[in-house]
Order: C-alpha cells, then structure tokens, then sequence
C-alpha cells in the first residue's frame, strides 16, 4: 500500500466525519454481543466442506444483526472468519466487493450512518498498536475504502512500474500479460504475504498446499498460459476469456485431468485433476489442490473446457 496516500486521504476523512453531524440512532441498539460459533481454530471446522457451508456458519443471525450498535458491529465484521478471502483475488479490492455479496454482517456495516466515522477511528487506534494481525488490519482498510468509495486499496498494482507483454491462445489471439510482478508491485512484503498464506492453509486446511505465495502470477497466467514454477506472467480476467472466446478451448460437461476449469463471476481459473479435484492459484499467494467447491470462490457458475 502507498502509506503516505493513505494516510493522507484517511486524515482528510476523519476531519470530514469528525466535523459533520452523525444521526445514527444508537438508541435503537441494544447492548448485546455477538462472537462466532465457529471457527478455524476449532476442530469443527474441517467438517465444512464447501465455501457455501463456511458463509453459511458464519452468517450472523438477524436478530443480532440488527441490534448491534456500529461500535459492535465492526468488531464482529473484523473478526469475520473468511476475512481472508479478499486476499485471494487480483486486489483486496477485488476481493472485498466478492465478500460483500455474501457477508450479511458487512451488508448491515455499509448501511450504517456512521460507519466511516467509527471505522476511520478504528484504523487510527490500529496505527497507534505496536502489532495488528496483519489480515484484520489490511481487511480494516479495505472496509474503509469500500465506506468511502475510495480508489485506494491497501494492496494494488503499480502499474506505473508493471511491464506489458503480448504472448498468444493456441487459436493465435494477441493477449496482453503484465510482466515479472513482485511483491512491492502489489504493495506489500514478502513477509505479510507469507502471513496471509498462512492463514489461508489454515482456513482451509482440507485444501493441499503446492507451492507458497508468488507475485509474478496468478491463477489465470496458471491455468491458461503455464504451470512452471518459472511463470512470470500476469493474466486478467478478460485475457483468460481470449482462450475460450477464440475456440483454443471449448465447453466441455465430462472434464478430463489438464482440462481448465472457469469460476465465471468470481474471476477465478484452475485446472482439473481428478475426482472434482482442481489444482489453482489463489491470487498472488499459494497454489492449493483442492475440491472444486472447497476455495475462496464461489462455485455457481464453474464450467469446463477442454482444448479445441
């Protein structure tokens, strides 16, 4: 992340909030408390067997929700098991946006009044912590920036600095890939990379971790362009289609080991082992074998294509 810009605009927002009225009516809120039945620290946790069975443990029932005060309720969402999740996609940003469409508890934070007031204040006690676990203070940012409608993502591209190459589909369609990406191009360390791959494998930890985090690609650049540990290139969302769109692959309702595998909506490739197993890419972090529905993406939409 770009501290100075953020930091600037999170001042600049707080100065703003702090000096507008707030009209929240906190009467309405009771003083009750909300922790999370599970989790994945817990043993149950491995039971769950789907992305979908984890939203749905993880949901807070709607009679809690709606009587939380703001103060609470950003408690809760930042300890939100699959806070996670946002980290897998290209950005954060990406992710948050993903997350929002099945997180009933970040559903109700955008809706309050005074969520980008208590959430700014939130952030500002986090700068002044010694040490914040790093995935609930980047997922904090995110929130915010989601409150705020604002372009800054805790972790982006520098695309000033990204070099663009073209390589092509077996069908000869140009596509475009950015170049040799490393961790300070996503605005983050090595270190805290590491962090969030962690806690990945633990949350889910029925997935088979093959190889750590890497920044130069991504589960698109893997499933559709190369599998070597030497790959260095970045594909998007709209490149990857390229392969399908031109018939290099096509549809396909029988999938065979090394035939791609397209999670649709939640921007995400892998390739087909066996047996509903899939092998991808999780954002710029790790490579995991996994079920097809057992991921950070939703798996609504996944459709099949073998080569053309």
């Amino acid at each position: 992340m770009n501290k100075k810009l953020f930091s600037l605009f999170l001042s600049i927002t707080i100065l703003f909030t702090l000096t507008a009225p707030v009209f929240a009516a906190e009467s309405t809120f009771k003083n009750v408390d909300f922790q999370y039945s599970i989790t994945p620290e817990m043993d149950e946790w491995k039971n769950l067997q789907s992305l979908d069975e984890m939203i749905e443990a993880c949901q807070i029932p709607t009679t809690i929700l709606n009587h939380l005060s703001t103060e609470k309720l950003i408690d809760v969402v930042l300890d939100y098991p699959l806070a996670i999740n946002i980290f897998a996609y290209d950005t954060p940003k990406e992710g948050i946006t993903q997350l929002a469409s099945y997180f009933n508890g970040l559903q109700e934070l955008v809706e309050r009044d005074d969520a980008v007031e208590l959430m700014s204040a939130q952030l500002v006690s986090f700068s002044k912590m010694k040490s914040v676990d790093t995935v609930k203070e980047l997922f904090a940012e995110s929130i915010f920036g989601m409150l705020t409608a604002s372009s800054v993502d805790p972790i982006n591209f520098d695309l000033q600095r990204s070099e663009i190459h073209h390589n092509f589909t077996p069908n000869g369609t140009r596509v475009q890939f950015i170049y040799n990406l490393t961790w300070a191009d996503h605005g983050i360390t090595a270190s805290r990379a590491d962090e969030l791959n962690e806690n990945l494998k633990s949350t889910y930890a029925n997935a088979t971790p093959l190889r750590e985090e890497n920044p130069a690609y991504n589960c698109h650049s893997y499933a559709w362009y190369s599998t070597s540990t030497g790959n260095l290139y970045w594909l998007n969302q709209g490149g990857a289609s390229s392969y399908m769109a031109d018939g290099s692959y096509i549809s396909t309702t029988a999938p065979q080991s090394g035939d791609k595998v397209w999670y649709g909506s939640a921007d995400h490739s892998a390739i087909y082992y066996r047996n509903s197993t899939v092998t991808s890419k999780w954002g710029a972090l790790g490579l995991f074998r996994h079920n097809v529905s057992y991921c950070p993406y939703s798996a609504s939409s996944v459709s099949y294509w073998k080569a053309g």
